[in-house]
């Protein structure tokens, strides 16, 4: 009986997941905004019972927002995602564009510039994940 505020351009799959059925058994009211920004007001009007967001972009926006303490993440992810590079086989230079990928994703691991990022940017905002709770 909850209604969830979606952002029109994010994917609402994750409510049908793993046997969720959410929306086709009305366990949830799914509300669609057209932004983030828009579905986190709805929910201080409390025309939405929660949004969904990726956890550092929730962070983030509620900070900035200066409305962290208002707000408690779910512990429980909704869903992950990871990200792919498809090459179609039969391109004369498949091999080739994978094996840059995949050299690049080493490079970045091996250099170290992977955590570097992550220090960078991620860190300073999972560190204020307690202030938003």
């Amino acid at each position: 009986g909850r209604s969830i505020c979606v952002p029109l351009d994010r994917d609402i799959a994750d409510l049908a997941i793993e046997g969720r059925n959410w929306l086709a058994e009305k366990h949830i009211t799914l509300i669609r905004q057209p932004s983030l920004i828009d579905c986190v007001s709805l929910v201080q009007r409390r025309e939405a019972d929660a949004f969904v967001a990726t956890d550092v972009e929730g962070w983030h926006l509620l900070k900035q927002l200066g409305i962290g303490p208002l707000f408690v993440m779910a512990e429980r992810p909704l869903g992950a995602r990871t990200i792919h590079a498809a090459v179609w086989k039969a391109h004369p230079q498949a091999a080739d564009m994978l094996e840059t990928v995949n050299k690049a994703i080493r490079q970045i691991k091996d250099s170290g510039a992977h955590a570097n990022l992550v220090r960078q940017h991620l860190m300073p905002i999972l560190a204020h994940k307690t202030d938003i709770r």
